[in-house]
């Protein structure tokens, strides 16, 4: 939808089919018409704060399905592609297993080396990294904060990040919420 929006120069179908891929990346990325994206506009994709992801994981999934589809042509933009995966918000099972193990990250020296920076900041925080990353790789994205309501009559009181009734009761009438945010 978003590359025959471009095509018939379409602003409201364009910002309609952009915001439909926004709300939808896990499902969108999985259909023929993701794979067929211009480099471009994967990186507009990518690049956007606001993507609905579960985990990074569907961001890197998405960018290996996408250069898989056409690997010979598509393998140059792998590395450019990968700087768009907040990997610091994957789990060190995830980078080992899957990461670590993907042909075309490995095959690929830009793309290996990206990882290797990463795994390598990952490991010891402390050390700075040479990567260009945008600076929200650590924060996760927009749409991604999810709020958790609750709502009640008990007082809750957050202990080392958990939540936990307090010992008193709250008067009679009286209603508490409190949103949550991961």
């Amino acid at each position: 939808m978003v590359s025959l929006a471009e095509m018939i120069n379409c602003e409201p179908l364009y910002n309609a089919s952009f915001k439909f891929v926004q709300n939808n990346f896990r499902q969108v990325s999985q259909e023929l018409d993701f794979l067929q994206l211009s480099f471009q506009q994967m990186e507009l994709i990518l690049s956007n704060d606001y993507i609905d992801v579960s985990s990074e994981s569907d961001v890197f999934e998405a960018i290996i399905n996408w250069v898989s589809y056409d690997s010979m042509a598509r393998l140059a933009c792998l590395a450019r592609l990968l700087q768009y995966v907040r990997f610091m918000l994957l789990s060190r099972k995830y980078l080992a297993d899957r990461v670590l193990r993907e042909n075309l990250v490995m095959s690929d020296e830009n793309s290996r080396n990206i990882v290797l920076q990463i795994l390598d900041r990952y490991i010891l925080p402390e050390r700075t990294c040479s990567l260009n990353t945008n600076q929200s790789s650590t924060s996760p994205r927009q749409a991604s904060n999810r709020k958790i309501y609750v709502i009640g009559e008990e007082q809750m009181e957050n202990v080392n990040r958990q939540w936990n009734a307090t010992t008193s009761r709250p008067t009679h009438g009286a209603r508490y919420h409190h949103v949550i945010t991961p």
